[in-house]
């Protein structure tokens, strides 16, 4: 299974989007890594620089019951990006079930693994 990294902080202008896609490229160019991008700020900055390799999933998507994206984000040293969009300023205030029930949180995120 792949390694997780999160650019978190609350406070805007920090440096999250321009630290987030800088290491995508350097795992990638550097290290030969497969890497998925997930942009999950509504402002979609990151998507912005890297809609080159948007594949299809949008980060949205990726909370929706139907949503199968194995498939569609995986490749040997590929950079992947499931880009930002508005619906997901209220993903937080969504019920639970919007993710798929029958799904658990770890189980989810081995599937994104790349």
């Amino acid at each position: 299974m792949g390694k997780v990294v999160v650019f978190s902080n609350q406070k805007g202008g920090v440096g999250k989007t321009t630290l987030a896609v800088l290491y995508a490229f350097w795992q990638r160019e550097k290290h030969g890594r497969s890497v998925c991008l997930i942009d999950l700020d509504t402002q979609g900055n990151a998507s912005k620089t890297l809609r080159a390799h948007a594949q299809g999933v949008g980060a949205a998507g990726l909370f929706a019951q139907e949503t199968e994206v194995k498939d569609q984000l995986a490749g040997e040293g590929r950079l992947a990006l499931a880009p930002a969009s508005k619906n997901l300023a209220d993903v937080e205030l969504a019920k639970a079930e919007v993710a798929d029930p029958g799904v658990s949180p770890e189980r989810r995120g081995s599937e994104l693994a790349v």
